[in-house]
């Protein structure tokens, strides 16, 4: 099939979006290509529909686990043959999984970048028959990326094991020295290709606005708007709050951070996706994977780390191409929580090292042991056991896992899993020889259909209730059936885990951290920098700003944003805003904040300065209470 035959045939698309057609060619043509597509721009089918044109396996190389098996999953109900390899899998997991690549017909392989370390990936790769290699979010992989990732480093290397395969490079937000650092890491050859499409958004209204009482223009900017839209705070209990208080103002609105399992956000973005008026409000944990092109409003309550996560967060709005609104409110506060959050985010090197020990010493892993084991981890308790703040371990954690020592694995509350990795007829022999395993197994075999080829999802409840016994009883005997060998099985978590992606060193041997620490605390430290540099602009288009930054210098002035409204905004007689104020005070007395509510299509700024000029030459009183009174007739 040809491409949009493709596209038609799995997707139900009759045409695909700007520049799709044009990478899809340039990758099936065997060259190195370069995507920079921005958030909502569609790079999944990138390389999806080249891995469905060509004979052989796509390997997709992804930082983003909960969005690897979002996809996989996605691919499996559209009828494609895809899977993933993920940290805390098992060896029978993973062998199968790689051998469905080279054996059988898989067609799309998810990894993270750490799995290229690995012996026994790079034996198997070696074997398959590769089609593509696909690298998302590849900004990670230069040190001058708003997400660097040492890992990702680690790509180009593969590329020897097939030299004639071409690799597809993909990001939304990437600067000129972040790409030529993507062309050379990855080992481009000679007529690859680069295909960029505008940041420009010109259905996207900018707005930054100084706004100290931020709960109020919160709540007036959804009433104006409407629609469903995005509130991104800070933290998880801001999440709770915002959403409780734009309840208790009759807006629907549900909180959404990575501290909910699975099954519960899932839920929550099902809602709010298949909604026209819902208010999702979220930590940056919401959003990679959003499928929901009518979102009205991206508005940020806080200041993000970085343009890039800026823009990206703020792309989500109106991807249907009709008017929305990106809104970003800050205060003098939030730019001093930034640069706090920046040093808290780079503990002391020694501390790094003190957390790395104390976590071996917790699992009782020796020197040269543990790569691949996961445990269980609770941060709380971690931290309170060796006196450490709870932020830097936190920070430590993903600085160690930048290294690829480690990873910190929000809970994974899907089902379990089991895979029968002997024969039918072992089985039946150890059903004749151990009733206590035969009843168990009948129960497997009949009700997961592809237990002996692949992990099935299974479910400990409904196991034990066709046995008429307790789920307590269960358990423990798949337990030791897997230790057997009988079977293999995945139990369920519910609890963050730790997973070893290299064996244990001794702390004082941590030396990428020590090189790569300057490099990363000098880039975090720029990217505020130019976050705070955006805000404080008020003589720049906002969309242009932001294209520029991207080093994208042909974009238009967008007329939308606040500080192009600004520019075209006619001056007001002073007299006209006068009257405006007497006319509302006579309706009733009223604060400052409900007076430039009932007043429309002028500054509150402006209001606010002909109310102080009123006090002393109008017939307007205020009270104890500041609440400002008409006394004329």
């Amino acid at each position: 099939m040809t491409p949009r035959e493709i596209l038609k045939h799995y997707w139900n698309y009759d045409s695909f979006r700007p520049l799709q057609e044009e990478i899809i060619s340039s990758v099936l043509q065997g060259t190195d290509t370069l995507a920079l597509l921005p958030t909502g721009g569609g790079k999944s089918l990138c390389y999806q529909i080249p891995a469905m044109a060509k004979e052989g396996v796509c390997l997709v190389i992804s930082p983003l686990i909960a969005l690897m098996k979002d996809q996989v999953h996605l691919l499996q109900r559209l009828g494609i043959k895809a899977s993933y390899l993920v940290s805390g899998m098992n060896r029978y997991q993973i062998e199968l999984v790689l051998n469905n690549c080279i054996y059988n017909d898989t067609k799309l392989l998810y990894v993270s970048p750490e799995r290229l370390k690995s012996r026994t990936f790079l034996d198997h790769l070696k074997q398959m028959n590769l089609s593509l290699i696909a690298v998302d979010e590849a900004h990670c992989i230069s040190q001058w990326g708003f997400d660097f990732r040492p890992p990702y480093m680690e790509i180009g290397k593969i590329r020897a094991y097939h030299p004639h395969t071409p690799v597809l490079a993909l990001t939304a937000t990437a600067t000129a020295v972040v790409l030529k650092d993507i062309q050379q890491s990855l080992q481009f050859k000679t007529g690859s290709r680069l295909f960029r499409k505008s940041f420009y958004r010109e259905n996207l209204n900018y707005m930054v606005l100084f706004e100290p009482d931020k709960y109020r223009r919160l709540l007036k900017i959804i009433q104006k708007v409407g629609g469903s839209g995005i509130v991104y705070v800070r933290n998880r209990k801001m999440t709770v709050d915002i959403a409780q208080f734009l309840n208790n103002s009759g807006i629907t609105a549900e909180p959404y951070h990575a501290g909910f399992g699975i099954t519960e956000r899932d839920a929550k973005q099902a809602a709010w996706t298949n909604s026209n008026n819902s208010v999702m409000v979220a930590t940056n944990a919401f959003g990679m994977g959003i499928d929901k092109a009518n979102v009205r409003f991206v508005i940020h309550l806080n200041l993000p780390e970085s343009l890039e996560a800026y823009y990206q967060e703020a792309g989500r709005a109106g991807r249907d191409g009709k008017t929305a609104y990106a809104v970003l409110l800050y205060d003098e506060d939030d730019i001093d929580t930034l640069n706090k959050s920046q040093q808290q985010t780079f503990p002391e090197l020694y501390t790094i090292r003190n957390v790395y020990k104390a976590l071996c010493n917790t699992f009782r892993l020796p020197i040269g042991t543990g790569m691949g084991q996961s445990f269980d981890f609770d941060i709380t308790g971690f931290s309170n056991n060796y006196g450490f703040r709870i932020m830097e371990v936190y920070s430590s954690l993903r600085l160690l896992e930048h290294e690829g020592l480690l990873a910190l694995q929000e809970s994974d509350d899907s089902s379990s899993l089991i895979f029968i990795p002997i024969s039918k007829q072992e089985i039946y022999k150890i059903q004749v020889e151990n009733r206590r395993y035969a009843a168990i197994l009948n129960c497997i075999q009949r009700d997961y259909s592809g237990v002996y080829s692949e992990f099935v999802p299974v479910s400990e409840y409904s196991i034990a209730r066709h046995m008429n016994t307790a789920v307590e009883t269960i358990e423990p005997i798949l337990q030791q059936m897997d230790k057997e060998g009988i079977i293999s099985y995945k139990r369920r978590t519910t609890s963050p885990q730790i997973v070893f992606l290299a064996p244990r060193v001794n702390d004082k041997e941590i030396y990428l951290v020590e090189a790569n620490y300057s490099t990363l605390k000098e880039s975090s430290k720029r990217r505020i920098n130019d976050i705070v540099a955006y805000v404080k602009n008020t003589q720049r288009c906002r969309s242009q700003q932001l294209s520029e930054y991207f080093d994208d210098m042909n974009s238009p002035e967008c007329q939308v944003c606040d500080v192009c409204r600004q520019k075209r905004a006619k001056p007001v007689d002073p007299s006209v805003i006068d009257r405006k104020i007497r006319e509302s005070l006579m309706q009733s007395p009223k604060n400052v904040k409900d007076l430039v509510d009932s007043i429309d299509g002028i500054d509150e700024k402006k209001i606010v300065e002909r109310l102080r000029v009123a006090l002393d030459y109008l017939d307007v009183t205020m009270n104890d209470s500041f609440v400002y009174t008409w006394t004329g007739d």
